[in-house]
């Protein structure tokens, strides 16, 4: 973030192993950047169009479908297919 890398620099937060902040310490650290700074990470964090970000969105996707299959909250949906499949409801897949 340009200037607000050397603030974050002064506050110690690259000394971090793997420079990995949580959530909690990311949120902690907002309101000391300066408005400059909070526009451009608003900006960066609403840009739909940045690749990283939709990455970051479709890993997170992919992470919670994992997540409920785990859990079993997507069973319905293969008790789903297996009946329709049963009753000849299905059609070839193209």
């Amino acid at each position: 973030m340009g200037g607000g890398a050397g603030a974050l620099d002064k506050r110690g937060l690259r000394g971090k192993v793997g420079g990995i902040m949580t959530l909690t310490e990311i949120k902690q650290e907002i309101p000391l950047l300066t408005l400059s700074e909070r526009l451009r990470l608003i900006r960066w964090l609403a840009a739909d169009t940045d690749v990283e970000i939709e990455e970051a969105k479709a890993e997170t996707w992919d992470e919670q479908i994992r997540e409920d299959m785990k859990a079993g909250r997507l069973d319905f949906l293969f008790e789903e297919a297996d009946t329709e499949y049963a009753r000849g409801e299905t059609e070839e897949w193209p």
